[in-house]
């Protein structure tokens, strides 16, 4: 509530005995469809104008758990009361769009270079989604448990699931190395970069600025912060290489 960094007690020796796991995850996946035409050929090589639709999907998971019984009769909670707390941070980033191109292909005996430019234009459309809640467990006898709307990160000043829809660009490279060990088999290895603008990401979305107050079992009193989620935005690359086997029949 000052505005200055701060610490939850988790675990710690005639008070609480407790943990922390955090779990992320991370996917990525592109599909196109393209027509492809000739635009140039020699006896070295070719040039390809390449035109279609592009697809790619990217999704974020942020989840952190707390776990931690009351091992001490301070601080006003029952010995033995178990409380468990998570925070969710969740992003899906869907992209549609048209997509132009050029590639290339140039042989020298058995090597070949293989080079792939592309950008896309279109759609991006942005979901983030914010949950976390707390549940307290007294012990026995007269056992009871509760569960509150709100963790640590995520509270009920942002506890939402938005989306938004906005303008992105999608440029890829690629380059491949060919050689060929005979008229059927073909070794390659090669490398690609990929950008997306104005893509939300987990991370981004998480305010450390916390109204103490707002914590299950607080007055509710105060500003609400964390605010309401503001799809913070930023840029996503991915880049990857790749060996393989080409046969020809």
């Amino acid at each position: 509530n000052a505005n200055l960094e701060n610490a939850r007690l988790a675990s710690f020796p005639g008070i609480a005995d407790g943990s922390i796991t955090v779990a992320s995850s991370s996917e990525l996946h592109s599909v196109g469809l393209l027509l492809r035409h000739r635009l140039r050929s020699g006896s070295r090589g070719r040039i390809d104008v390449l035109g279609g639709y592009r697809y790619l999907r990217f999704r974020e998971g942020l989840r952190i758990d707390e776990n931690f019984v009351s091992t001490g009769a301070g601080g006003g909670i029952a010995v033995g009361t178990a409380i468990d707390v998570y925070d969710l941070f969740e992003t899906k980033n869907e992209f549609n769009g048209g997509e132009l191109g050029l590639a290339a292909k140039f042989d020298h005996d058995n090597w070949g270079l293989e080079l792939l430019g592309k950008v896309a234009l279109g759609n991006i459309h942005r979901t983030v989604n914010i949950n976390g809640a707390t549940t307290t467990t007294t012990p026995a006898p007269g056992s009871t448990t509760n569960t509150a709307t709100g963790g640590l990160l995520a509270l009920p000043s942002n506890i939402a699931q938005t989306t938004e829809n906005d303008l992105a660009v999608l440029p890829e490279f690629g380059a491949n190395l060919t050689l060929d060990l005979n008229d059927c088999l073909q070794l390659r290895a090669g490398y690609t970069i990929l950008v997306l603008n104005n893509v939300a990401r987990t991370g981004d979305q998480i305010d450390r600025s916390i109204n103490t107050n707002l914590i299950p079992g607080g007055s509710g009193a105060g500003p609400a912060s964390p605010s309401h989620p503001r799809h913070e935005l930023s840029d996503f690359w991915a880049q990857g290489l790749n060996f393989g086997l080409t046969g020809r029949f």
